[in-house]
């Protein structure tokens, strides 16, 4: 572990959080961590910019076509014939883990990779179960420590919640915002892990703003105030790391998984498939479906059974609809991220957007966006499969105000109060978290370790600032080295 440090990374992911969140009358803390951190300001999610997808690309690196985690949603081939598959329940995700060969995240995670090193790691999750357990969804196996808020049957391993429920009591009920539920999650962190046994990687997921932000609108006063109380939480947590060992000593990246957008309407896109002559099923019933579709703040569709010319209707009929923004479509052969065209004429390949997995639906699709504003006055509009009741945020596509995320790193080799302009993003988490340790992922990675990214585009002093518990540090200075390839998914 460098430097002596009694925790050597401390990865805290803010579910939803987009970069012009930040700021300092809604988050001091925050802000003051940026002016000693360095700013990746071009940081990109991945998609569908969903939660179950981002945090498969936090854990192994890669983009959805080699982790096979396709979206929140599921349907098709090993894994469901007969019925929708929803992520949001730790059950299925349990269950697939378990009876699929390698699991549902089919690429090792850094925490595989660190645990055959015999290196240790913690998580915290009070996000949706999912996350947790596809950032470390072999957690019990590689010997590690993991906690969800959501209860023992969704912690992965379950004798840490009951180790957690005895020395703090239940977590609180769930309510909106989730005040009580992020202190609690903090406490855990900081007593447990922070003050706890040493660590060499220790993991902290807040569910918001996005938690918050479906129920009300982007900007409103409760999404505002639910990330102020994160933002405070997040201050106790770094005057914890400082009293334990050092900020200087700890690898510190703030990330979250994916923005989002205001949905400016909903389409019920099998209502709408039907009623065009298509026999459509989705999570509410399949009912001798021809299609399944998935998804909410973008969508997936799949052939139940393989007929050409109706597939292509499909195809052309979607392409005639208001609410369709880029349509996607296997390639006539396999095909990588280079290939531009899909099967059917005026769509775009699966490998494009880091699709090419067999796992992925025949088509794929976004909604229709803008950058225009919303009744808060933020940027960024689009649709939502109304299957879900909830949508005033809503994320998945490849809006730029979906796709941009925070990501800020900290700690040695790390110049602080510089931004970044180098292409980055999620994918690059996992990466740099095992550099930490000589380690890596293996060639052909997606991602690459952040500290290498020197040489790409030239670091510039932030102007951010801030009064936060940072307020008084010194500055750290930093140099970056050579990189790599800069792959992600279309953006």
């Amino acid at each position: 572990m460098a430097s002596g440090a009694i925790i050597g990374v401390v990865l805290v992911i803010l579910d939803g959080l987009r970069p012009d969140m930040v700021t300092a009358d809604v988050t001091p803390n925050l802000l003051a961590f940026r002016s000693h951190a360095t700013d990746f300001v071009h940081a990109k999610s991945v998609f569908p910019s969903v939660t179950s997808v981002a945090a498969a690309s936090i854990a192994t690196g890669e983009l959805p076509m080699r982790h096979g985690v396709m979206g929140n949603e599921a349907f098709g081939g090993a894994l469901s014939r007969d019925r929708v598959l929803d992520f949001r329940d730790h059950r299925i995700v349990r269950g697939l883990d378990q009876s699929l060969s390698f699991g549902l995240v089919t690429v090792p995670t850094f925490a595989d990779v660190l645990a055959k090193s015999k290196r240790r790691v913690a998580i915290v999750d009070a996000g949706v179960p999912v996350a947790s357990s596809l950032l470390n969804p072999r957690a019990a196996r590689n010997g590690h420590w993991s906690f969800s808020t959501q209860g023992r049957d969704a912690t992965v391993t379950p004798h840490v919640w009951d180790e957690v429920v005895r020395r703090h009591g239940f977590p609180p009920e769930r309510e909106l915002p989730r005040f009580d539920e992020v202190r609690y999650a903090v406490d855990v962190f900081i007593k447990d892990v922070i003050e706890g046994p040493a660590r060499d990687v220790a993991v902290l997921w807040l569910p918001e703003p996005d938690a918050t932000s479906r129920y009300r609108e982007l900007g409103s006063l409760e999404s505002e105030n639910a990330l102020r109380h994160v933002d405070r939480q997040f201050g106790r947590l770094l005057e914890a790391i400082q009293r334990r060992q050092g900020l200087d000593r700890t690898l510190i990246i703030v990330a979250s998984d994916h923005g989002q957008i205001s949905a400016t309407g909903t389409v019920d896109v099998a209502a709408e498939m039907r009623r065009a002559g298509f026999k459509a099923g989705d999570r509410n019933g399949l009912g001798g479906a021809d299609f399944v579709v998935t998804g909410q703040g973008y969508g997936a569709i799949y052939s139940v059974t393989e007929d050409a010319r109706r597939d292509a209707r499909l195809v052309d009929w979607l392409m005639e609809q208001s609410w369709i923004g880029h349509l996607f479509s296997r390639a006539e052969e396999a095909a990588g991220i280079d290939v531009v065209e899909g099967r059917f004429a005026g769509t775009l390949s699966h490998g494009l957007a880091g699709l090419g997995h067999e796992r992925a639906a025949d088509l794929v699709f976004t909604f229709g966006s803008s950058k225009g504003l919303d009744r808060q006055g933020m940027p960024g509009r689009g649709g939502h499969n109304s299957v879900s009741a909830h949508c005033l945020g809503t994320h998945g596509g490849l809006n730029a105000m979906e796709m941009s995320t925070v990501l800020l790193v900290a700690g040695l080799g790390f110049g602080g109060g510089l931004t970044n302009q180098a292409v980055a993003g999620i994918v690059d988490i996992a990466p740099t978290i095992l550099a930490r340790f000589g380690l890596d992922l293996g060639a052909n990675t997606a991602g690459r370790d952040l500290s290498r990214l020197v040489g790409e585009a030239a670091d510039v002093p932030n102007r951010g600032g801030g009064e936060g518990v940072l307020a008084n540090s010194d500055r750290r200075a930093g140099r970056w080295l050579p990189s790599g390839n800069g792959r992600g998914a279309a953006a």
